[in-house]
């Protein structure tokens, strides 16, 4: 699939070339690396935004990227709970708020707000421990139960260094399937 469009001289289209090909795929995860291999970086995306309202494996598939897209533009900085705050003679001074209890929570229920803000209804929080092994990254806070565009999923909360508390889909953190379709019966 290509395009080129010819301008004239007052810059108005005058013309123009596309080009296409037709192949079948047996998967949606096949059609997804021929269009990333042939076609710019990013193509895959611009076919999930483009077509998403057409078929309803693309929408499922454009919810996953969608989710995300929103949780990647959901981060919240809180440089308070920084594991320093500069530096003093050389050496770096601690944080004191994350010396404060239930710092952890209530970073959790702030991403909660914020993402409600966003347009997600969050349905539960959960704990770090019950729900997400820690692997070693960035500190586990919590898990968020969230809807959007039709679907169910769980967000992972997490903290860097800096403070910035950020929520991640996380297949390995989530027991059984990562989307849910909502049911009908619930206005979705």
């Amino acid at each position: 699939m290509g395009r080129s469009v010819c301008y004239d001289d007052f810059d108005r289209p005058s013309g123009g070339r596309a080009t296409f090909t037709t192949q079948e795929f047996s998967t949606l995860e096949e059609l997804a690396e021929e269009v990333e291999r042939t076609y710019t970086s990013g193509a895959w995306v611009e076919l999930l935004d483009a077509g998403y309202e057409q078929d309803p494996e693309l929408y499922q598939a454009w919810v996953a990227e969608r989710l995300r897209r929103d949780f990647d533009a959901a981060s919240i900085h809180r440089r308070d709970l920084a594991l320093y705050t500069g530096l003093l003679g050389g050496d770096p001074v601690p944080a004191p708020a994350r010396e404060l209890g239930g710092w952890e929570d209530e970073a959790v229920e702030q991403m909660a707000l914020h993402l409600m803000e966003l347009g997600f209804e969050v349905l539960d929080e959960r704990p770090a421990a019950e729900d997400v092994p820690d692997d070693g990254g960035d500190p586990v806070l919590g898990a968020l139960r969230v809807r959007r565009y039709g679907w169910e999923t769980t967000g992972v909360v997490r903290i860097d260094d800096v403070g910035e508390v950020f929520v991640r889909l996380d297949p390995d953190a989530v027991a059984g399937p990562l989307f849910q379709p909502v049911p009908d019966e619930e206005g979705w």
